[in-house]
């Protein structure tokens, strides 16, 4: 008897099932016998490289040292602060916050139709309201 897919007679030919014939065989050589060198990178590592890189810039005068992340941060806040929106989603996806959740003080405008006190407005607007 031998061993491995050959046992099952209902063994389909398709994707991830290569024939018999094809699959590695035990023993031989490998496909790959240099492998991946290593030390060898990948873009994660260089992308972590190059935001950890300390930079000098001129603010106000006076130098200053700052990674190459931070730079970008600052470089995105002010490109939102001046109003530029795809800026903003930058910033509000590389911080993650968004902006409709920073506070939780409801917004909007509110506009009465006539004068009256607090007391004569929850009268009139809320049921549970009691003196």
């Amino acid at each position: 008897m031998a061993d491995g897919p050959t046992d099952d007679l209902d063994y389909e030919i398709g994707y991830a099932r290569p024939p018999v014939a094809h699959q590695f065989q035990k023993g031989s050589p490998s496909p790959n016998p240099r492998g991946r060198p290593r030390g060898s990178r990948n873009q994660k590592s260089w992308v972590r490289q190059i935001a950890a890189e300390v930079r000098e810039y001129v603010e106000a005068g006076q130098r200053r040292r700052a990674s190459t992340l931070e730079l970008v941060l600052l470089a995105v806040r002010n490109a939102a602060a001046r109003g530029d929106p795809r800026a903003l989603n930058l910033y509000d996806y590389l911080t993650g916050e968004d902006a409709s959740e920073q506070s939780s003080i409801p917004k909007g405008v509110f506009i009465v139709r006539e004068a009256m006190t607090e007391e004569e407005w929850q009268i009139k607007y809320n049921p549970n309201y009691q003196r």
